[in-house]
């Protein structure tokens, strides 16, 4: 329970210090802790995968992990396609949060604020963490050079360092821009995480847009959707269409209590995921929607039920994606 509590330490901590709605916090930078030498990624951006990530889950709903590649079989319209890549629960994942910090969301802020208290530790040093704050344009929070980080205080202190909320909502160019960054990412297993009210009242990119990239996309999406119960603005159903078309899973807390089940739900989902990637038929690019189930059997004989995503698509996205390149949403660039 504790690996997979980690992912919900970083997120929350690294949302507090705007959702507290407090002074900037003032603590010291911390360095960038030094990558440990480990073996060669699991994953490098430039390969032609298509990569569904599938939870699974017993009879009583609790998630099953030791599961072999064996256990797995996956379907491309039908069709059963070599695994060519399997990660298992335990092994590190790349997680990019994107945070609303505009000014529809400042009523919301108490809601995070609660869990933020409840939680203080540290990410797993294996996973590659990054931060998106939105407003009116997506900000990322950390160098160029340094554009992930394991450590939560970094992670903090650099979101804290990077935008004041306020201002309209440009949601859709950060998911696009979200999705893109994660491209960077080592790892096989992917996840985007939304903390937002839903609303999108400024972005470039329409809901058919980043609906297209997250569908082109290697990630699972979840998100916590804050919607204020007096709003007479706010859409929820686009968030949760977002992530059930990757296999992910959307939470709108009504307590601040919820806010953190949500995010301890979403992070025992995250680090319980396999990954499973194949080699796509046909074109990577040709734009094309594709059908794609996962079948999994125990090898005990237990009643396994699995949820991923249903379908891709091999579009023109899949090149930026994989290709590592990060891109700006449209003609704004956020600063340097």
């Amino acid at each position: 329970m504790a690996t997979m509590q980690r992912v919900a330490f970083v997120l929350i901590l690294a949302a507090a210090p705007w959702l507290m709605g407090a002074q900037r916090i003032s603590a010291p930078t911390v360095p960038q802790a030094p990558a440990p030498t480990t073996p060669a990624p699991l994953f490098k951006s430039g390969t032609e995968l298509v990569v569904v990530h599938a939870t699974v889950r017993d009879r009583e709903g609790a998630h099953v992990s030791g599961l072999p590649e064996s256990a797995f079989r996956v379907f491309e319209n039908g069709v059963p396609r070599p695994i060519s890549v399997f990660a298992r629960p335990d092994e590190p994942v790349t997680i990019g949060l994107i945070i609303d910090v505009s000014g529809s969301m400042e009523p919301l802020r108490e809601r995070l604020a609660y869990a933020a208290s409840r939680f203080a530790d540290t990410g797993s040093r294996d996973d590659e963490v990054f931060a998106v704050v939105v407003g009116d344009d997506p900000v990322p929070v950390l160098p160029p050079d340094a554009p992930f980080t394991a450590d939560p205080q970094v992670l903090r202190t650099a979101i804290a360092d990077a935008h004041r909320p306020g201002g309209m909502t440009a949601l859709h160019d950060a998911i696009i821009y979200g999705l893109d960054y994660l491209s960077r990412g080592t790892h096989a297993r992917r996840a985007l995480i939304v903390i937002s009210d839903g609303i999108d009242n400024s972005s470039r990119a329409d809901f058919d847009e980043v609906l297209r990239h997250t569908l082109a996309s290697n990630a699972a999406l979840y998100a916590v959707g804050l919607v204020d119960p007096i709003s007479l603005i706010r859409d929820p159903g686009h968030l949760r269409k977002l992530a059930r078309a990757t296999g992910g899973e959307a939470y709108f807390p009504a307590t601040n209590a919820d806010v953190g089940g949500a995010l301890d739900a979403i992070a025992r989902d995250v680090h319980s995921a396999y990954a499973l990637g194949f080699a796509p038929t046909g074109s990577p690019h040709d734009g094309k929607g594709h059908r794609v189930s996962v079948s999994v059997h125990s090898p005990d004989g237990r009643s396994l039920k699995v949820r991923a995503r249903e379908r891709y698509i091999a579009g023109s996205d899949a090149e930026t994606r994989e290709t590592g390149r990060l891109t700006e949403p449209d003609a704004r660039r956020a600063p340097e």
